[in-house]
């Protein structure tokens, strides 16, 4: 039973902020800050049943050996990752008559967030009179310094090697607010909402983005991913690099268009001048004709209400 909390903030150390809970059992990290990639499919679970292997084999390629040790369970039980556990859960995406799925693991010691992560959530896309634009998506977790600069070359070799895998589309990949979704979720998700107005460029990781995320760009970040159908409404790749400086790279990938707010990855700490996201905005202002819409169900009314729309250039923050 939860008996308090405490977080640890240092602006200057990003990996420093984080939430801890103090339980019986024992005190856990529930949340943190780090980066992470997000990609979102117009695929069901049984069409992405094998681009999850190779989606999972390219990440475990980048992180360190061996880095992803729990495995959460389909009780709710985090467990010892093991090759045989994760195997069985490839082999239920095939399965018929399944109409939701996740599956999701850690570096940290069970019930912990740790420095890596990866997470699959999926369904079978058929519930199309209630979620006319569901997907199904995928959320990579990396420690701060996976942005450092000399690691940021690194980054972005991954986010376009893993976005060849197969058509997307959209996502994006920077700083971001890390969690385990199915445990501690409450908890997490508040201490989340409420720290979103002071950091406006990190995502929230929040998994429940994927039912509104077709044809649809959920979030912008460091970096932002279009796929061909984005690219396309939003009038192709000239048209949007004439709407963009310079100073937002550009680039055409094999499933899409790739978009990169600057040299420098933005947090968007609103207790300094926020330079560091002004080519965030730009992002955010060519992108918000194909913006998802959806009231975010957790935290304070103003930040159900204005979370994806907090970097429109002409309205106030959150």
């Amino acid at each position: 039973m939860l008996f308090g909390w405490t977080t640890r903030n240092n602006i200057n150390m990003l990996d420093e902020l984080q939430l801890h809970l103090k339980m019986r059992s024992g005190e856990y990290c529930a949340a943190r800050v780090g980066v992470t990639l997000v990609l979102y499919y117009a695929k069901s679970m049984e069409e992405l049943a094998d681009v999850v292997p190779k989606m999972y084999e390219l990440y475990q390629s980048f992180i360190p050996k061996g880095a992803l040790r729990s495995l959460l369970g389909t009780t709710g039980v985090w467990r010892k990752a093991t090759k045989q556990a994760l195997a069985s859960r490839f082999r239920q995406l095939h399965k018929e008559g399944v109409d939701y799925t996740s599956i999701n693991l850690n570096s940290g010691e069970p019930g912990h967030v740790g420095d890596y992560g990866f997470h699959f959530f999926a369904s079978d896309l058929c519930h199309t009179d209630i979620y006319p634009r569901e997907t199904c998506s995928f959320i990579m977790e990396f420690p701060v310094e996976a942005l450092a600069p000399e690691q940021r070359g690194r980054f972005k070799e991954f986010v376009m090697a893993v976005s060849g895998i197969a058509d997307f589309e959209s996502g994006y990949g920077g700083y971001a607010f890390k969690h385990l979704s199915r445990t501690w979720r409450g908890q997490a998700l508040d201490w989340i909402s409420r720290l979103t107005h002071r950091y406006l460029a990190l995502d929230i990781s929040n998994d429940s983005f994927k039912v509104v995320a077709r044809r649809r760009v959920v979030n912008v970040s460091w970096i932002t991913l279009l796929g061909h159908d984005l690219t396309a409404d939003l009038g192709g790749t000239e048209r949007i690099r004439e709407q963009l400086s310079p100073e937002v790279g550009m680039q055409s990938l094999t499933n899409g268009t790739i978009l990169i707010a600057g040299d420098t990855p933005p947090i968007g700490d609103t207790n300094g001048d926020l330079q560091d996201i002004r080519w965030l905005k730009e992002v955010a202002a060519l992108t918000k004709p194909v913006r998802a819409k959806m009231e975010i169900g957790f935290g304070s009314p103003t930040f159900r209400r204005t979370w994806l729309n907090r970097l429109d250039i002409n309205e106030k923050p959150i």
